[in-house]
């Protein structure tokens, strides 16, 4: 993606709870100075109409600390309109829903079968056209997306420490079953599992490379009551385990329980976290200072490819069907062991 970070005019309002200068430190320190503060919206209005209609603006409204990688979201963004979104829980308030091409399709209260979504964080990067209107009419520019499309990029959050871009390292993302262990339908028991060939070295070399490690798992069988929650996490210890004795370190695991198919009961509800959603990787991710334009999703699945911008996906042929993938398909993990190690060091 091309970066578009040091071009842009950020536009922050701000009232007198927001530092400025805080708020500046934090923009810089991820590459960003061009920034105008307005403690009014007129003053911002009078702003755009200054300048050319079509320019680009960064648009931080009430934003009191800088928790979201903007070099990041930019990328993502440019050209487009488009509003930057964070994972949230259904508790009543709007939800954010995109497609498979990040448009958004509506920001809406959802209903009880729902059980989390993105949400509007009040960044945005919009053309001076599309920001003086939403300046305007807030609720009218959300309820009229047909005629005024607006896409969403979500991203992780980071509340722990300023984010430094210079601090960012890739993410090695792998799926579980058919990655990590081989697939025999509805793996939780010990017994049944079996590591697969090339995985230890493929995530001992992200290691060496000091990138993160992170396993995202669908999981509908708690759904489909053939197993339990603890039991996924019992053995997503035994396999960390395995791992760690050959040296293996995964950093983080997350799964999905969800499955809105599965008939009544607590796992029956639409997630973002299932896969191609992007909820797992925004959990995944949440607090650790990740790259992830440079980084990497592993599956044997089309659904492993993600709703995330940015991130290369590479599938490994396996026993399922990939002849609509439209991302790189390797025969097995070797394969992608040795792309994986090459594209590295061109980059380094």
């Amino acid at each position: 993606m091309e970066d578009n970070s040091s071009k842009i005019t950020i536009i922050a309002l701000v009232d007198s709870k927001i530092d400025n200068q805080k708020l500046t430190d934090q923009l810089q320190l991820q590459g960003l100075y061009n920034c105008k503060f307005f403690d009014t919206k007129s003053a911002i209005l009078s702003f755009i109409s200054a300048h050319p209609v079509s320019s680009h603006y960064l648009y931080l409204e009430l934003i009191q600390d800088i928790v979201f990688d903007l070099d990041y979201y930019l990328q993502s963004s440019m050209p487009d309109d488009s509003a930057l979104l964070q994972y949230q829980l259904n508790d009543g308030r709007p939800l954010a829903f995109i497609d498979q091409d990040f448009n958004i399709i509506n920001i809406s209260k959802a209903c009880d079968s729902t059980y989390d979504g993105l949400a509007p964080t009040g960044i945005f990067c919009l053309s001076g056209k599309i920001l003086s209107h939403y300046i305007q009419a807030p609720n009218e520019f959300f309820n009229n997306l047909k005629t005024c499309p607006l896409k969403g990029i979500p991203v992780p959050k980071n509340t722990k420490t300023p984010i430094d871009t210079g601090q960012r390292k890739p993410v090695l993302f792998l799926d579980r079953d058919g990655v990590i262990n081989e697939d025999r339908g509805y793996v939780y028991k010990i017994e049944d599992i079996s590591i697969c060939d090339g995985i230890v070295d493929l995530i001992k070399c992200a290691n060496q490379l000091n990138w993160y490690v992170c396993i995202i798992t669908n999981q509908s069988g708690i759904a489909r009551d053939k197993y339990t929650e603890d039991d996924v996490k019992s053995l997503h210890l035994y396999i960390e385990d395995l791992l760690a004795k050959q040296n293996a370190h995964i950093d983080r695991w997350e799964y999905c329980p969800f499955y809105d198919k599965s008939g009544p009961g607590p796992y029956d509800k639409d997630s973002i976290l299932r896969k191609p959603g992007p909820g797992m990787i925004l959990l995944s991710c949440q607090d650790l200072p990740v790259d992830l334009s440079a980084s990497y999703m592993v599956g044997d699945k089309i659904s492993d490819k993600i709703w995330m911008k940015g991130i290369t996906t590479i599938h490994i042929q396996g026993g399922y069907d990939l002849s609509g993938s439209t991302d790189l398909v390797f025969p097995s993990i070797l394969d992608i062991l040795q792309f994986i190690c090459k594209q590295s060091s061109m980059k380094s």
